[in-house]
């Protein structure tokens, strides 16, 4: 019989007569298994990893082995796997100290005609705690769900609150700015800084509005945009946050596709992208038009 072919069922016996009578047991119910038998604790060992049984069924005493070893090996081995103990030497007493150890159910010699039934038992049983098991985690993996979306909208109302009191911030910013500008001087060397003032809080007011719009407190704002007035306006940033040794060349069209957006989300889409690229060293290239190694 092929390992996959039913059941495994694994025998810790010392009597061979016993395990065929056992074995036929279980054939006379038309269970369809595979069994080994064992009797000593390294056969034992060794059939729990590469025999990997569905179900153990031992005697209680051996000559070099004990039933209660049997069973603390196999729980430690897997804690849901069906043990049962066979044996005919047993009293009542013996047989509740191993269910409460961990046995599953015991069967009396005598009466085999008990073990198949013991056996399917056992085994939907433990089908049962395995699929309880998996429902607990389940569960489990649900309320972490709920609990990281619930700290998520804990963090949102936190951040569209303090955006919404910085933005109020700005707004003061952006009206002195704009009133300083009304009384200056055109040729007046503080106006550039005053401009320079203006936009950076306007970006930083449109900062809060996507942290307001995230939060549920607001909702981006779609304008018609010309992609390349914006990213011209972004090479300073953008310059920043590329690598000291790549040099940035844009070539930009003069009339590009209409582009309806939040600008401060396209924003947000082409800094994180250019920070990716990185220095590439130029390549010596031979008379035969063949690529060398670059240099450094």
């Amino acid at each position: 019989m092929k390992p996959d072919d039913g059941l495994r069922i694994l025998f810790v016996e010392d009597l061979f007569s016993d395990f065929e009578l056992a074995c036929r047991a279980l054939e006379k119910e038309g269970l369809l298994f595979t069994a080994r038998c064992v009797d000593s604790r390294d056969d034992f060992l060794a059939a729990l990893s590469d025999f990997s049984p569905d179900v153990v069924v031992s005697d209680y005493s051996m000559p070099l082995f004990d039933g209660m070893e049997v069973l603390r090996l196999s729980l430690e081995h897997d804690p849901q796997l069906p043990f049962i103990l066979c044996t005919c030497s047993t009293n009542e007493e013996t047989a509740v100290a191993f269910i409460k150890a961990g046995a599953t159910d015991y069967v009396i010699k005598e009466h085999l005609s008990r073990l198949p039934f013991s056996v399917k038992e056992a085994i939907q049983l433990r089908n049962v705690r395995r699929e309880r098991e998996a429902a607990r985690e389940e569960q489990l993996k649900l309320e972490r769900r709920i609990q990281q979306r619930q700290k998520l909208e804990s963090l949102g109302i936190l951040a569209g609150g303090i955006a919404h009191d910085f933005n109020n911030i700005l707004m003061v910013i952006l009206g002195s700015a704009q009133l300083a500008l009304t009384e200056l001087a055109p040729l007046s060397p503080a106006r550039s800084r005053i401009l320079d003032i203006e936009k950076a809080a306007r970006n930083a007011a449109g900062l809060c509005r996507q942290m307001l719009a995230y939060s549920g407190k607001a909702s981006f704002s779609r304008e018609p945009l010309n992609a390349s007035e914006l990213i011209r306006g972004m090479v300073h940033l953008l310059k920043g946050s590329i690598s000291k040794k790549a040099t940035l060349n844009l070539t930009l069209e003069d009339k590009p596709p209409s582009l309806s957006a939040d600008s401060t989300q396209i924003r947000q889409v082409i800094i994180p992208t250019t920070q990716h690229i990185k220095y590439l060293p130029p390549l010596r290239v031979s008379s035969c038009g063949e690529n060398n190694k670059p240099d450094g």
